[in-house]
Parts: structure tokens; sequence; C-alpha cells
């Protein structure tokens, strides 16, 4: 089991959850709490920052991993990065 999936089966609570196409509306687990509690977890496991465009737009664990995968490119960024972007 990947990292991803481990953080959103613990998130959920949904320890058998196949993450595989999972989508916002396809998930009743994934509502508006969870959505938050799940960027949060996200966070501070990866060590990074996402910004409110790619929170509200995010729709699917694909889009997820997408994000994830960029973060190198500027599309997700180091947390320590986004508190002097703040600033």
């Amino acid at each position: 089991m990947d990292r991803l999936t481990a953080i959103i089966r613990d998130v959920f609570e949904l320890p058998d959850l196949k993450i595989d196409g999972l989508t916002r509306s396809s998930c009743d687990a994934w509502d508006s709490l969870a959505h938050v509690k799940l960027i949060i977890a996200l966070e501070e496991e990866l060590d990074m920052k996402f910004t409110i465009d790619q929170v509200a737009n995010l729709k699917s664990v694909e889009e997820l991993r997408k994000l994830i995968a960029n973060g190198s490119l500027g599309l997700v960024f180091p947390r320590t990065q986004a508190s002097s972007k703040s600033h």
C-alpha cells in the first residue's frame, strides 16, 4: 500500500477503501469536512502546501496524485516556501 492510500484510508476511516478511480462524488465519506482533513493530513505527512485553488478544485484521487507528482514544478510547494511566499 502506498502512502497516499494509507492517508486517505485513515482520514476517511475506511481501512479497505479502494482508491483507484475514487472521486468526491463517488465516496460518501469524502464530504467537505473529510476534504479539509485530507488536505491537512497530506500537507503534514508529505511536507507540502496546496494552494487554495488546488484545494477548492480537487475532485479525485487521480487529480491528487498529479498535484503531488507535479510538486517539484511549483504547483504544490514545500511548506517552507509557502510560508516565505505568504509574507
